[in-house]
């Protein structure tokens, strides 16, 4: 046996353990986690006291630019979106699951494919 193949086998034996669902469900675990914490937050903001007239617009936007320009507030932005993005998606497939639809291994490839490139947007837009 060549050096080559067994280097390839020495691989295969190590993932052979490997699993991807731990790090989905610690996507998902984050997720939640960010929104249960941030989202009210961002509803009181926009949903209660910019309409009620409680904060000034245009105070509001320039504070929102502000923040949104720089890299810390960048970065905060990029993580709440990004995974509640893979929160959803990993809700979305193990819903298929709530209802006794065992889907095949190309809808979750398509279902984390949604996350990964809505996060890969996210990013492009922010950065």
């Amino acid at each position: 046996m060549s050096n080559q193949v067994k280097q390839k086998c020495k691989f295969a034996e190590r993932m052979e353990g490997f699993h991807i669902e731990p790090f989905l469900w610690g996507l998902f675990g984050n997720g939640g986690t960010i929104a249960a914490i941030m989202f009210p937050v961002v509803v009181l903001l926009f949903g209660i006291l910019l309409p009620m007239g409680l904060y000034d617009p245009a105070n509001f936007y320039d504070n929102l630019h502000t923040f949104s320009n720089n890299i810390i507030g960048k970065l905060i932005i990029f993580t709440l979106l990004a995974f509640n993005l893979w929160h959803a998606c990993h809700r979305v497939y193990h819903a298929t699951h709530d209802f006794k639809f065992h889907p095949p291994l190309w809808v979750k490839v398509m279902v984390y494919g949604v996350a990964a490139a809505g996060s890969l947007i996210v990013f492009n837009l922010l950065f």
